[in-house]
């Protein structure tokens, strides 16, 4: 593979990350405009948990 070929496959993959993630906040933008208040609560507190335990 050539530098060329590297730094194209580089560029792609960060495209393609921001991508995703602006289509996944929009996405969770909806489905939280759709919640009640007590779902919202407990998606918060097993987001938590997930990440920092």
């Amino acid at each position: 593979m050539g530098i060329i070929s590297i730094i194209l496959i580089i560029i792609g993959l960060c495209l393609f990350e921001v991508v995703s993630s602006i289509d996944n906040a929009v996405i969770n933008a909806e489905v939280l405009s759709t919640m009640s208040e007590k779902a919202k609560n407990g998606s918060y507190y097993m987001e938590y948990y997930l990440r920092y335990l």
